[in-house]
């Protein structure tokens, strides 16, 4: 699977996640600058009361509408005005991430501010806000709970494996140190996940600088300024929060904004000096091939210097060219080089401008947003199905796959290339896995699930004993359904049945499984009667699935031979037949349990054919 692997049987995200893009959709930033996605494009807004330097975040409710926006210091309400006690939280103007917002697994009105400090000599807190209070404006109720000792400006945070729970993500100064704190419902854990990775954090600003998660919580990187100079990126387990396998990209001049292409097949990196973008491809293999991928964007064509990135909901990633009005675009950030089509300068701000920062995001937010790859998920009619039966199918996978790719071990069809194939067959029993694979432009994702559908066999076909007009089943079974002339007999569901009329009869019988399977037809007389006498007739192969034989033992030729369905419905008829044995196609009909009848010029035979799928 590719990097956004989410484990196929627990990747029920809640509502707050499920309508992440819009919830990312309103961004205030820099100095009284805000953008509105929610017509698909940005559109500058000028209702910002907010002049920040550096760190923002923001967040919308599940239809795009503006909740609140933070500098880590003051908390704004959508009528942009200060909530109540929402000043005095603990995050630093200098700090490069000084806040970030995530929402209450659980609660869906509640929300936690995370702040940074400067200089790597403070604690990472935290805050919670009530949107229920304030005539749903919402107030800051808890305040400034420290988590992280010297910390440093550096804060992400990311769905957990489960899709619930959250994970939020620090690093302290001058160690190698990740904090990796576990939110459920219960609130924010007290005791973090520890790993140390990668270089440590030191020098003269190498606290400064963006960490992101990947959008699918496999990988986090972090860019160090001044003293560091470098770009890291780590393989993370949501799972367990554990950060490992350190790749280093070097020759990296103070490095700041950091962002993962929306299928996280590309990290980007901006460079304060020179103003430059680079762009590592994450697919590429080994460490020192994502190393040697590296490749420098072309742009730069103002006096701006460039700062945070940050992917839009259009898919596009947006670069901050501080101390000014103009913002760079990626327009195609999961394509490799110049494919990525950046054009710097490519959005002018309306109202206000840009400072280094721009929102600081929950990374899944995005996970399931327009311009991802593909996540598998799908369902079947039934998973645990009769030898001879079919099943259905169906596509449940997120992220607009638009190809299809199912294989079908030990059914009919093997493969399938519909999203929600149906009428799959097995004739086999066992257990079989089932394999999908989704596509659209931006990616693909596969999963195969082992022991995914298991098959019983049927019973053995019964034979019906008949002494007079007692008919009898030879076979001991869960239930028996008693026909005649191909209509079920009311209340006739034992083992015997004592036949009242002339006519065909055949049983019906049901195991443990609740597997069925037919007797042949048994035909009781009466001389008196006028109806002929009947033959012997031989029909084989059956069960068949294309063509069959009849075979009589009388002298007597084939006049015709008619089908009729298990509802007594004629399928299908052949007339003026003087052929004997006489073979006929029966490859057009849908499987199920259908009567043969054949006459000749005086009889008249009746036998039970079971149509199974090829």
């Amino acid at each position: 699977m590719n990097n956004c692997l989410i484990a196929l049987l627990f990747v029920l995200f809640s509502l707050n996640q499920l309508s992440g893009q819009n919830q990312a959709s309103q961004w205030y930033f820099g100095n009284y600058a805000a953008l509105d996605f929610m017509s698909g494009a940005p559109v500058s807004i000028g209702t910002s009361a907010m002049a920040m330097l550096e760190g923002v975040s923001s967040i919308a409710d599940a239809s795009g509408n503006l909740l609140f926006y933070t500098n880590g210091s003051t908390v704004w309400n959508a009528n942009n005005t200060i909530m109540p006690n929402g000043t005095g939280l603990s995050g630093n103007n200098n700090s490069a991430q000084a806040a970030l917002i995530i929402p209450y697994p659980g609660n869906t009105a509640a929300y936690i501010i995370v702040t940074t400090p400067t200089n790597g000599l403070g604690t990472m807190d935290y805050s919670i806000i009530d949107m229920t209070l304030n005539g749903g404006l919402g107030d800051v109720v808890i305040k400034n709970t420290p988590i992280v000792n010297n910390s440093t400006e550096k804060v992400t945070a990311v769905a957990h494996s489960n899709g619930t729970d959250i994970w939020i993500i620090g690093h302290t100064f001058n160690t190698a140190d990740f904090y990796a704190y576990l939110v459920t419902s219960a609130g924010v854990s007290n005791t973090p996940v520890i790993s140390t990775s990668g270089s440590v954090i030191q020098g003269v600003l190498g606290f400064a600088g963006y960490m992101k998660a990947s959008h699918c919580g496999q990988k986090v990187a972090y860019a160090s300024t001044l003293g560091m100079d470098l770009v890291e990126l780590f393989d993370f387990d949501n799972s367990t929060g554990i950060i490992s396998n350190a790749i280093t990209f070097p020759n990296v001049s103070q490095a700041y904004g950091l962002e993962f292409s929306g299928d996280d097949s590309k990290l980007y990196a901006t460079l304060e000096n020179p103003m430059e973008i680079f762009q590592w491809d994450l697919n590429a293999g080994s460490a020192a091939a994502i190393i040697a991928s590296q490749v420098t964007l072309p742009g730069n064509v103002g006096f701006e210097a460039y700062a945070a990135l940050q992917l839009g909901t259009d898919s596009n990633i947006y670069l901050a060219n501080r101390f000014s009005n103009q913002m760079g675009v990626i327009n195609e950030p999961n394509q490799a080089g110049a494919a990525c089509n950046f054009i710097d300068n490519a959005f002018t701000l309306s109202f206000g401008d840009n400072q280094y920062g721009l929102p600081n995001l929950y990374q899944s937010l995005y996970t399931y947003g327009t311009g991802q790859a593909p996540q598998v998920l799908f369902s079947s009619s039934d998973t645990v199905l009769c030898e001879k039966q079919a099943i259905d199918f169906n596509d449940l996978s997120t992220g607009n796959p638009t190809s299809w790719q199912w294989t079908f071990t030990g059914a009919s069809p093997s493969t399938a290339t519909d999203q929600n194939p149906m009428g799959i067959y097995y004739a086999q029993y066992g257990t079989f896995p089932v394999t999908l694979k989704v596509s659209n432009s931006f990616g693909n994702d596969s999963v195969t699930i082992q022991q995914f559908i298991s098959v019983v066999p049927i019973p053995n076909t019964p034979t019906i004993t008949a002494t007079g007009t007692l008919l009898c089943c030879d076979s001991t079974a869960v239930s028996y359904q008693w026909f005649y002339n191909n209509l079920p007999i009311p209340n006739a569901t034992n083992i015997c049945y004592t036949a009242t009329q002339v006519g065909n009869y055949y049983v019906t019988i049901t195991d443990t499984n609740g597997c069925e399977n037919a007797s042949g037809l048994v035909a009781v007389t009466n001389s008196a009667m006028a109806e002929p006498h009947t033959a012997q007739l031989a029909v084989y192969p059956n069960p068949a699935n294309d063509q069959i034989t009849l075979y009589s033992n009388s002298a007597d030729k084939f006049v015709s031979v008619t089908l009729y369905d298990v509802s007594g419905k004629e399928v299908t008829t052949h007339t003026t037949i003087y052929t004997n044995p006489f073979s006929m196609d029966i490859a057009h009909l849908p499987p199920g349990y259908y009567t043969i009848a054949v006459w000749g010029r005086n009889t008249l035979t009746r036998i039970p054919l079971i149509k199974i799928k090829p």
